[in-house]
């Protein structure tokens, strides 16, 4: 059970012998904690520590590492940075107005992360972030599709590639999957889109 009692879909990170694992979900509060490995194994999962805590949503991304930095988000429109050495927060930011189920991708040193407007589960738009690495805001862009996961670096070109669904919503059980490549540093650049 969590520390807190409540629900998790976090996927947990191991760092220098320490989980770090969130709690809570769209309707529900949560903490984003970090135990020792050894206390784990000896089920003494209440000698975690909380790191950051929000009491309308949870942390349901995973967290990233960025050098010695633990990028965390929080569903409730805000990612805290972390500082793994001095075991403290450093700074955090935020999208006002919207939910962060993705984790933080970080590409040439700026943070990428999508975000959904609205309140779960009616969303207006979706969008993909990108702040520097000082928690600084860099640029976004909103789409009509659905951006769930956050986009991942390519090497050839100097670009990036995002997956976008057409959200049908909840009046049909598929959906429509594509790929498209933009420019780094260019939300709303397309070189290449496979077709729906």
């Amino acid at each position: 059970t969590m520390p807190d009692g409540n629900e998790s879909y976090a996927t947990p990170l191991i760092y220098n012998n320490h989980i770090y694992f969130g709690s809570g979900g769209e309707t529900v509060g949560g903490s984003f904690y970090k135990v020792s490995i050894a206390n784990l194994l000896i089920g003494n999962i209440q000698q975690a520590k909380v790191i950051a805590s929000n009491a309308n949503k949870g942390f349901i991304a995973a967290p990233s590492i960025f050098g010695e930095t633990m990028l965390i988000p929080c569903l409730d429109e805000t990612i805290y940075a972390y500082d793994l050495n001095k075991d403290s927060l450093i700074f955090s930011f935020t999208i006002q107005g919207s939910e962060i189920y993705s984790s933080i991708s970080v590409i040439d040193s700026n943070f990428y992360f999508t975000s959904q407007k609205g309140k779960w589960p009616f969303y207006q738009g979706y969008s993909i972030n990108q702040f520097d690495a000082q928690g600084n805001f860099l640029d976004s862009s909103t789409f009509p599709t659905y951006h769930f996961a956050s986009p991942i670096s390519l090497t050839a070109p100097n670009a990036m590639l995002i997956a976008e669904n057409k959200d049908l919503g909840f009046t049909e059980v598929s959906y429509n999957h594509r790929f498209r490549i933009t420019q780094r540093g260019n939300l709303n650049s397309t070189l290449l889109a496979t077709p729906y």
